[in-house]
């Protein structure tokens, strides 16, 4: 069930992608509303930023710059990322909020089906 997300990259992969191809697979599973590879994806985020951060780090500390300010380089891109959570997670609320006013219409007409059938027998 591996699928391509980038030439370099693919979802199954044991190597952890960068954080960059992380957040464009997701951008195109959400685009996809594909759900299944948003949570699948998922699975790779924590792994990804940690590495992410491990790569600066030793890259800051090899050039005997400051840490703090490689981090900043990074904090676009996790907003980006957050940016995408929250705007899947919206979505879910919606979907859930409809989901939830058609099963409240099937249970309003299983009432009145109950209701009917045990009055219509008097």
């Amino acid at each position: 069930m591996s699928q391509t997300l980038s030439p370099i990259w693919q979802l199954g992969d044991a190597a952890t992608p960068s954080l960059d191809q992380l957040i464009s697979a997701f951008e195109v599973a959400y685009g996809d509303a594909d759900w299944l590879k948003i949570s699948q994806l998922n699975d790779y985020t924590q792994p990804c930023v940690e590495a992410e951060i491990v790569m600066i780090n030793a890259a800051t500390a090899a050039a005997g710059k400051d840490a703090n300010s490689a981090m900043l380089a990074l904090k676009p891109s996790l907003e980006r990322l957050a940016t995408i959570y929250q705007s899947m997670q919206h979505q879910c609320a919606a979907e859930r909020d409809t989901l939830a006013a058609k099963l409240n219409e099937v249970n309003a007409g299983r009432s009145a089906t109950e209701h009917y059938a045990l009055t219509s027998s008097l």
